[in-house]
Formats: structure tokens, C-alpha cells, sequence
């Protein structure tokens, strides 16, 4: 694996994290102005954490993989 590869792999990384980290925040804020139970805020923080992190990692992966197998 080249550096720019491992390099991009850990920015994608991070940019991951960030944004979910963001979006379930904003999710949890919400629910909070709804009302919900504290269990129901900490079951929503899980759900969008997973799912984020499944989506935003995939298109990352696949999005690095595209661009680096055509160099390669």
C-alpha cells in the first residue's frame, strides 16, 4: 500500500468519526427537545452511531478502493 493510500484511509477515517459523532449529537438533541426518556436518548445515540458509521465507512471504503485501484 502506497502512503497516500494509508493517508487517505486514516483522513476517511477520522472524517467518520467526526460526522457521526455530529449527526448522532444532533439526533440526541433532538429527542431531548421531544421529551424522550433518557433510555430512549441513549438507545437513538446507539442506533445512529452504528448506522452512520455503516454508511459514511462504506461509501469511504469504496470511494478509496475506486480511486487508488486505478493507480495502482
Amino acid at each position: 500500500m502506497s502512503v497516500f493510500r494509508h493517508l487517505a484511509t486514516a483522513t476517511g477515517i477520522i472524517t467518520t468519526l467526526f460526522t457521526v459523532y455530529q449527526a448522532q449529537r444532533a439526533m440526541a438533541e433532538q429527542m431531548r427537545k421531544d421529551a424522550c426518556s433518557p433510555q430512549a436518548v441513549w438507545v437513538g445515540r446507539t442506533g445512529a452511531l452504528f448506522v452512520t458509521t455503516l454508511l459514511i465507512g462504506g461509501m469511504t471504503d469504496a470511494l478509496i478502493q475506486r480511486v487508488f485501484s486505478q493507480r495502482e
